[in-house]
């Protein structure tokens, strides 16, 4: 007999990543929906901007990250990686960054002191 693998997520920390998703959407205009299942380019860089302040804003692991998106954990890790990148190459993805982190901390009232 098998057991099935379950993801768990503190609630608090399902909490300060769902303010994460949220502000992502009011910033761009674009449903939680789009967000997570989009396939274009623009959307995945806006999902992969989700994972990146996820990971640096929570104690989430990639595989509780990947859960939260219906992903893998390797798009995560992947998403993750680009960020790492692009955010000190792009400066158009370190203002969304800093846009989504306001947005979330304006949001929350300050709540959780969201950081790029």
């Amino acid at each position: 007999m098998s057991k099935e693998l379950q993801t768990v997520i503190n609630p608090e920390e399902k909490k300060r990543s769902c303010s994460i998703i949220d502000a992502a959407c009011i910033c761009f205009e674009i449903e939680k929906d789009v967000l997570i299942k989009g396939s274009d380019r623009e959307i995945a860089n806006l999902r992969f901007q989700c994972y990146y302040l996820i990971k640096t804003n929570t104690n989430l692991k990639p595989h509780q990250i990947a859960h939260l998106f219906n992903k893998t954990r390797e798009s995560v890790n992947n998403g993750i990686e680009q960020m790492l990148v692009q955010k000190n190459i792009y400066g158009h993805i370190m203002r969304s960054l800093r846009n989504i982190v306001k947005k979330a901390n304006d949001t929350t009232g300050n709540e959780y002191e969201f950081t790029v």
